[in-house]
C-alpha cells in the first residue's frame, strides 16, 4: 500500500510573502545604493571643484603680495600671509620654497586625503624677471569626505524606512488578495474525495461578474473540473477492475500450460562458472548451458539427446549413477565435491518432480571451486608456518630461560674454580685438573651463549656493514672450513644497500651455514652465495606470513648436497636437533643461525628437496629501516683488585650469593647480602650512609633488581650501581645510569669491574668539589 506522504506544514520562512518582501527589499536596496553613489560621486566632484577655485583665489589674491614681502624678506609679514590662508576653508598646509629649499611654512602637512597647488614666486622689475621660489598650497579633504558620510548616513536611515513601510504594506496586500485564498484552496484539495461527491470549491471572497473575474476564479474553476473529471475517471476505473479480476482466473488456466518449459527455463540458468545438465532417469541429455558445452568440449547441440555417461570414466559414470538412483528414489538433493585432471566441482544433484510429486528429471549443478581449493591449501600452509612460527619463540623463550639459571650455575662454578685454582700451586696435579674444569665451564658459557643467541637475548653490537665487502673478507676462512673438495662460488649483487649488524654474528652465519653444507656434501659439491636487494610488499607478507614488509637484503646460501627431508624441514632450527651422528654436531649451528637472524629483526626461509641440496633464503632489513642496539660490554681482563668499601649485594641465587659474599669477603670488601629485593632496600634503609656501592641481581623475587634500583636512585642519587645479569644489555635502556655485568664472568673481571666503578666516583667526587657542589654527574637522576 502506497504511503500516504506528509502535509507540508506553512512556514513563514518559505512563504510567498516573505520571498516578494526580501525581493523588493533587495532591489529597492540596489536602486537606493546606486542613486546615492552616484549623488556622493557629483557631490565629490562638485566639492573637489569649490577647493580647487579656492586655490586659484588665494594665488590671484595673496601671490603678489607674498612675492613683495619676499622680496623685501620680511619674513614676520610672510608669516601672517600664510596664517591667513590656513584661515580659508580646507587648507591644510602652505609652504615657501627656494632651490627645494624650505624657507618658511605653516601648517601641518599630511599627504595623504589632499591635493595640492604649486605656484612659482616670480618678481618683476625694470623688466627683469626674477624667480624668488615656490609657493606650496595643500588642502585637505577631510571635510569633504565628512560631508558625505554624513550625507550617505542621512539617505541610507531614510532609504531604509520607507523601504521597510513599502515592503510591510506589500505583504499584508498579497496575503489579503492572494494568500488567504491559497490556503483555502491547499486546504480543499487535501480532503478531496474520488467517492463521495463533495461540494465544489467556492473562495470567501465578494461575487464577482464573469467581466470582473480575476485569475484566482480562474483557478478556482479549473480545480472544480479537474475534481469532476477525476471522479469521472475513477468510476471507469472501478468497472476495469472488475473485468481485469474476471481475466485473472482464465490467465491462470493457460499458465498451467507453460509450467514445463518455466521449469526447463529455471535449470537451464547460463552461469559461466557453473556447469548446468538437465537429464532423464537414463542419463539422457534433455538441456544444458554452455558452460556444460565447454567443459565437455563439444557444442551443445551435439551433447542434447545423448547419453552424458559417454563423457565420463566408467569408474565416474559409476558413482554418478548410484547417486542419481538415490535422488531418484529420495526425492532429496545431494552434494558432493569431486576432482578430475586438477578441477575441482562442487556438484549438486537436485530434483525436479513434475505435477503429481513423481521425479522426471535431474538438474545436474557442477561449480568449479578450484580456485577456492586452491585458496584453501595456502591457508593451511600459512596456518602450519605460523603454528612453526609460534613453536619456534615457544622454543626460544624455554632456551632463554635455561640459559639463565644455567648461567648462575656456571657463575658458581667458574668463581669457586677461579678462587680454588688461586690457591693451589700452579705446577700440580690439582691445579691441571682444576685447569680442565674451568675449561668445560667455558665450553658451557659458550653454548649458553649460543642458546641466548637462539632465543634472541644474547648481545650484538651493530654498525653499518657492507654485505658484499664481509664475504669478501670471509672468503679464505671460508674456504679452509669447506675444504678443497668443494668448491665456492660467490654471486654478489650490483648496488647492495649497507645492513646495520653485527659483523662477527654474521660471520657466524656464513660459517654454520658453511659447515652445515660441508657436512651434507662429503663427496664433493658446489656453495653458491648470492646477494641482493629485494623490497616485501603488502601482498607478498599476504601469501607468506613469516615475511614483513620492507626493504630488505637477502643472503641465498644454497649448496649441492642432499637435501633435507620435508617431514623434518620445520624441526631443523630447534636447539640440539641434529641428523648427525653422536658427537659430529651439538645441534645449535642452525638454531644459533635461526636466533642471529631474529635478533636482527630478519626472516629466514628454507627451500630444500631431498637428494637436490638446500637454499636458504635469509633477510635482512637495509640500513635506512634498520635499527641499532646498544654497544655490548667489554670484559676486561683478569687483574684482581682488592678493596676497603662496603657493598650491597642482592641475589636470589644462593649459591652464586654465597660464593660472591666470599670472593668480595677475601678481597677486603665489608657486604650486606640480600636475598631479594624487598631485603635489600630495607638493607639500604637502615645502612644507607655506610654503603658505598649496590650490586644487584636483575631478576629477584618480591622487588627486582630496577625497582631497587630507582629505590636507592630517590636517597642516593651519587651511589654507582652494577646489575649482574645473564642475559644481554638489550634490556636495559641506554639512558640508565649504572654499569653491567654479564654472568657468567671470573672473579677477576668481576673484581675489577668493581674497582672501575669505585674509583671512577672517587674521581668525579674530587671534581665536583673543586667545580659545583650538589651535582651528581656519573648518576644524574632518572627522568
Amino acid at each position: 500500500m502506497m504511503t500516504k506522504p506528509a502535509e507540508p506544514r506553512l512556514n513563514f520562512k518559505h512563504s510567498i510573502a516573505r520571498k516578494l518582501i526580501a525581493y523588493i527589499f533587495l532591489f529597492s536596496s540596489l536602486i537606493t545604493l546606486m542613486g546615492t553613489g552616484i549623488q556622493l560621486y557629483l557631490d565629490y566632484r562638485q566639492d573637489i571643484r569649490i577647493v580647487q577655485d579656492r586655490m586659484r583665489q588665494i594665488q590671484e589674491s595673496y601671490v603678489e603680495s607674498i612675492v613683495r614681502s619676499l622680496w623685501d624678506t620680511d619674513y614676520h609679514l610672510l608669516r601672517i600671509q600664510l596664517e591667513g590662508i590656513l584661515k580659508l576653508p580646507d587648507m591644510q598646509y602652505v609652504e615657501i620654497s627656494q632651490n627645494d629649499e624650505r624657507v618658511i611654512s605653516a601648517g601641518i602637512r599630511n599627504p595623504e586625503k589632499s591635493i595640492g597647488l604649486q605656484v612659482p614666486l616670480i618678481y618683476t622689475r625694470r623688466g627683469m624677471s626674477d624667480n624668488l621660489g615656490t609657493l606650496y598650497i595643500i588642502a585637505s579633504l577631510d571635510g569633504i569626505y565628512q560631508r558625505l558620510t554624513d550625507k550617505v548616513l542621512i539617505i541610507l536611515i531614510t532609504q531604509s524606512i520607507k523601504t521597510f513601510m513599502v515592503s510591510t504594506f506589500i505583504f499584508f496586500l498579497v496575503y489579503f488578495l492572494i494568500g488567504r485564498h491559497l490556503h483555502e484552496i491547499a486546504a480543499y484539495t487535501r480532503y478531496f474525495d474520488m467517492k463521495v461527491s463533495d461540494k465544489p470549491l467556492v473562495l470567501q471572497r465578494k461575487s464577482r461578474k464573469d467581466s470582473k473575474k480575476d485569475e484566482l476564479d480562474q483557478v478556482v474553476f479549473s480545480i472544480n473540473e479537474m475534481h469532476a473529471n477525476l471522479r469521472e475517471l475513477y468510476r471507469f476505473l472501478e468497472k476495469k477492475i472488475e473485468e481485469l479480476n474476471e481475466n485473472i482466473a482464465e490467465r491462470r488456466r493457460s499458465e498451467k500450460a507453460l509450467l514445463d518449459n518455466e521449469i526447463k527455463l529455471r535449470a537451464i540458468m547460463d552461469i559461466p562458472t557453473c556447469a548446468i545438465t538437465l537429464q532423464d532417469h537414463n542419463g539422457i541429455v534433455i538441456d544444458g548451458n554452455t558452460t556444460l558445452a565447454k567443459r565437455l568440449g563439444k557444442e551443445l547441440y551435439e551433447i542434447i539427446g545423448t547419453c552424458i555417461w559417454e563423457f565420463f570414466p566408467p569408474h565416474v559414470a559409476a558413482d554418478r549413477k548410484a547417486k542419481i538412483e538415490e535422488v531418484f528414489a529420495t526425492h532429496r538433493s545431494i552434494r558432493f565435491e569431486d576432482e578430475r585432471n586438477g578441477i575441482w566441482n562442487d556438484n549438486t544433484l537436485h530434483p525436479i518432480p513434475d505435477e503429481t510429486g513423481e521425479v522426471i528429471y535431474i538438474a545436474i549443478l557442477s561449480n568449479d571451486i578450484t580456485e577456492r581449493k586452491i585458496a584453501e591449501e595456502e591457508r593451511r600452509t600459512l596456518e602450519s608456518q605460523l603454528r612453526q612460527s609460534q613453536k619456534m619463540e615457544a622454543v626460544g623463550q624455554l632456551a632463554g630461560g635455561v640459559a639463565h639459571d644455567f648461567n648462575n650455575l656456571l657463575q658458581v662454578i667458574i668463581g669457586y674454580g677461579d678462587m680454588i685454582q688461586d690457591q693451589l700451586p700452579s705446577d700440580g696435579f690439582l691445579y691441571k685438573n682444576m685447569q680442565e674444569i674451568m675449561k668445560a665451564a667455558q665450553r658451557s658459557a659458550t653454548l649458553v651463549r649460543q642458546l641466548l643467541l637462539f632465543s634472541r637475548r644474547g648481545s650484538i653490537q651493530t654498525k653499518k656493514v657492507d654485505f658484499n665487502e664481509l664475504i669478501s673478507n670471509l672468503m679464505k676462512m671460508l674456504i679452509r672450513v669447506i675444504g678443497e673438495h668443494i668448491s665456492l662460488e660467490v654471486k654478489p649483487g650490483f648496488g647492495i644497500s649497507p645492513i646495520f649488524a653485527d659483523p662477527g654474528q654474521i660471520e657466524q652465519i656464513l660459517m654454520n651455514l658453511c659447515v652445515n653444507a660441508r657436512d651434507a656434501m662429503p663427496d664433493g659439491g658446489k656453495i653458491i652465495i648470492e646477494t641482493e636487494n629485494i623490497l616485501i610488499d603488502a601482498e607478498y607478507c599476504r601469501q607468506h606470513e613469516w615475511a614483513k614488509q620492507g626493504h630488505y637484503v637477502v643472503l641465498i646460501f644454497s649448496d649441492t648436497g642432499c637435501g633435507i627431508a620435508h617431514e623434518i624441514q620445520e624441526r631443523i632450527f630447534e636447539p640440539f636437533f641434529t641428523t648427525k651422528e653422536v658427537g659430529k654436531g651439538t645441534g645449535l649451528g642452525l638454531a644459533t643461525v635461526y636466533g642471529i637472524v631474529r635478533s636482527h629483526q630478519g626472516m629466514i626461509h628454507l627451500y630444500s628437496e631431498p637428494g637436490h641440496g638446500a637454499a636458504f633464503k635469509i633477510y635482512l632489513p637495509a640500513a635506512e629501516s634498520a635499527p641499532a642496539s646498544a654497544p655490548e660490554a667489554t670484559e676486561y681482563a683478569k687483574s684482581v683488585r682488592h678493596g676497603n668499601e662496603t657493598v650491597l649485594f642482592a641475589e636470589d641465587e644462593e649459591m652464586v650469593r654465597n660464593m660472591v659474599v666470599q670472593l668480595l669477603k677475601k678481597a677486603g670488601y665489608r657486604v650486606f647480602p640480600a636475598t631479594d629485593g624487598e631485603e635489600a632496600i630495607s638493607l639500604f634503609d637502615r645502612h644507607s650512609g655506610e654503603i658505598d656501592i649496590a650490586l644487584l641481581d636483575v631478576i629477584m623475587p618480591k622487588v627486582s633488581g630496577h625497582k631497587v634500583y630507582e629505590h636507592i636512585r630517590n636517597i642516593r642519587p651519587d651511589m654507582p650501581v652494577i646489575f649482574s645479569t645473564g642475559y644481554s644489555r638489550g634490556e636495559f635502556s641506554e639512558n640508565g645510569h649504572y654499569e653491567i655485568i654479564q654472568k657468567p664472568c671470573s672473579p677477576g673481571v668481576f673484581l675489577k669491574k668493581l674497582r672501575e666503578v669505585l674509583d671512577a666516583r672517587k674521581i668525579s667526587t674530587s671534581s665536583k668539589s673543586i667545580s659545583a657542589p650538589a651535582a651528581a654527574r656519573n648518576f644524574p637522576s632518572d627522568k
